[in-house]
């Protein structure tokens, strides 16, 4: 393999791809035994894997650059390929689903992979093409406009990395001025984002109408793979939360109020959990690299090959640059079996927690990618996979002191209470979302006011100082999962509770904790998620207690 920076790229031949479709097809028709029919199924498979990798250089290169022309038209192609794709793939997959030997190929595959070829084709069709072409562009959009964002903040032009810094200040002006920067450039751009959001839900509902549901919230959890738990499942966990997990965090909250003694605490002093400021690394991105070799050396002999791997071919890119797009994310070139982290470091204490949760994402897709032998089995849903990144983020807790020094324990009790005090947040997007396709015909104002009622239930302890814009209820509009991957977020809450798992555990015994974890980073998505739960010794956070008893013991553990 070359280094990231030199690998070639080539679009996909449809044609070519097509031809091993059709024989794959035809293998199937004349498929006699349950091995013809496994011997088809696997060449079925080279479809998909054929189109990926291209896919995901041009998606990864688009995201360093989003003003990059050619980049920028690949991913228009592939949103009208892609279409183009899973519409021929559909009817493969329906007649994979409708084989004589369907019982055959899950013994000899597992279940889930038929599973996945059945969420495809209730997510994807050729009727929804032009859904889903308008989809992907409204998404694009989305990302260049907040990406352009910027605004001027002690004589420098800032992004909303930029600021993060300043947001953490101990200095609570330069905090409360970094807070109004930000806002301002939110609030520039709030009528576009309304506009946009409101074409995707209609648009989105469109699309699920046109596939046969009856509603967007029954599309999300098939296409997902939701099929361990219902919506209804997921109001009885946030009602969980709500019972046993706000009440700590407003004592959390109180305990900070009373650490920064301050008369109340605002939505620009929740970022400062000391008075003397967070615990950050003072160090460069090189410097932050060069230590996570040797954490990750003597982590484990796999996190040390891995680690080692994405050095030597330049699989991470995390610096700030100007037209480079928001958030984080980790992703997978399959040809090469190569994960790939994409992040941008700020200067904050996140930067920490970037790294080490994206590596949890990269760690998993590596080490899955080298004993799962289909593409869908290397990773699995989004309520396994953030257990891999957050799970990762506790693990590396020993290590802290190589980066952090004498504040390193300060830096693992804060960042406790806060991974906590994130899940209300958590569960009030997915419960928003939820409001909001029961709905989806309300107005930018309505849906505003849906926010503040679900803040007032979830995040009592909200205080906006007289900021317009966000006590008008437009605080969503802050969040890019919303816009860009509707309804995955409850997976951030569930996975904390299995994740804190854990960290509880680890403090008892690192190395039991660890096989445990790398058990389910090893399995990817071979099972179902309750499955996967039991393979990495985890209690299920739907069951009744379970909140309970991972709240109660995280609680012990918490300056208060």
């Amino acid at each position: 393999m070359q280094k990231f920076k030199d690998l070639p790229y080539q679009r996909p031949s449809l044609p070519a791809m097509f031809k091993v479709y059709r024989k794959s097809m035809k293998m199937f028709k004349k498929a006699k035994t349950p091995a013809d029919a496994c011997a088809a199924y696997v060449a079925f498979h080279e479809i998909l894997s054929e189109f990926n990798t291209p896919n995901t250089i041009a998606s990864i290169r688009n995201s360093m650059d989003l003003q990059d022309a050619f980049y920028a038209k690949e991913m228009q192609y592939y949103g009208l390929a892609f279409s183009v794709v899973m519409g021929v793939v559909a009817g493969g997959v329906k007649k994979v689903l409708k084989s004589p030997f369907r019982k055959d190929l899950e013994a000899e595959f597992g279940i889930q992979s038929l599973r996945f070829f059945e969420s495809m084709i209730k997510g994807s069709d050729i009727k929804v093409f032009r859904e889903m072409m308008k989809e992907n562009a409204l998404v694009a959009k989305y990302n260049t406009l907040t990406a352009a964002c910027s605004v001027e903040f002690q004589g420098k032009q800032c992004n909303y990395y930029g600021l993060n810094q300043f947001m953490q200040s101990p200095d609570r002006e330069i905090r409360r001025e970094a807070y109004r920067a930000w806002t301002k450039m939110n609030e520039e751009i709030a009528p576009q984002l309304d506009e946009i959001f409101t074409e995707m839900t209609l648009l989105r509902v469109k699309k699920a109408k046109k596939m046969g549901f009856d509603q967007y919230i029954d599309y999300a959890f098939a296409s997902k793979m939701r099929y361990d738990y219902t919506p209804e499942d997921a109001a009885r966990f946030r009602e969980q939360v709500l019972t046993y997990i706000v009440p700590v965090c407003q004592e959390i909250q109180e305990a900070q109020r009373q650490r920064l003694d301050l008369d109340s605490l605002t939505y620009y002093d929740r970022t400062l959990f000391y008075p003397e400021g967070n615990p950050i690394p003072q160090k460069s991105q090189e410097e932050m690299l060069n230590l996570a070799d040797q954490m990750y050396a003597e982590l484990s002999p796999e996190t040390d090959e891995f680690f080692r791997f994405m050095r030597e071919y330049e699989l991470i890119d995390i610096e700030v640059r100007p037209n480079k797009r928001l958030g984080g994310y980790c992703t997978i070139l399959l040809k090469y079996k190569a994960p790939f982290i994409f992040g941008n470091f700020s200067g904050a204490d996140m930067d920490l927690v970037i790294m080490t949760h994206e590596s949890g994402h990269a760690f998993q897709a590596y080490y899955s990618a080298h004993r799962q032998e289909f593409a869908e089995y290397i990773a699995s849903t989004s309520e396994i996979n953030e257990i891999h990144s957050i799970g990762m983020e506790f693990l590396t807790f020993p290590w802290m002191e190589l980066f952090l020094g004498d504040d390193a324990e300060r830096f693992r009790k804060m960042y406790v209470a806060q991974a906590l005090g994130s899940i209300p947040y958590t569960i009030s997007v997915d419960e928003f979302q939820e409001e909001l396709f029961k709905n989806p015909a309300m107005t930018a104002q309505e849906r505003r006011e849906v926010w503040k009622k679900i803040e007032k239930k979830y995040l009592p302890w909200c205080d906006y100082d007289g900021n317009e814009l966000f006590e008008s209820g437009a605080f969503w509009m802050t969040h890019p999962h919303i816009f860009a991957a509707p309804f995955y977020y409850i997976e951030y809450a569930l996975s904390r509770v299995c994740a804190l798992q854990y960290y509880l555990r680890s403090l008892e015994d690192h190395k039991a904790a660890w096989e445990d974890y790398l058990r389910l980073c090893a399995a990817g998505g071979s099972l179902g998620y309750f499955d996967l739960l039991r393979e990495g010794n985890l209690k299920n956070p739907f069951a009744d207690g379970v909140v309970k008893e991972v709240v109660d013991a995280v609680k012990k553990q918490i300056d208060l």
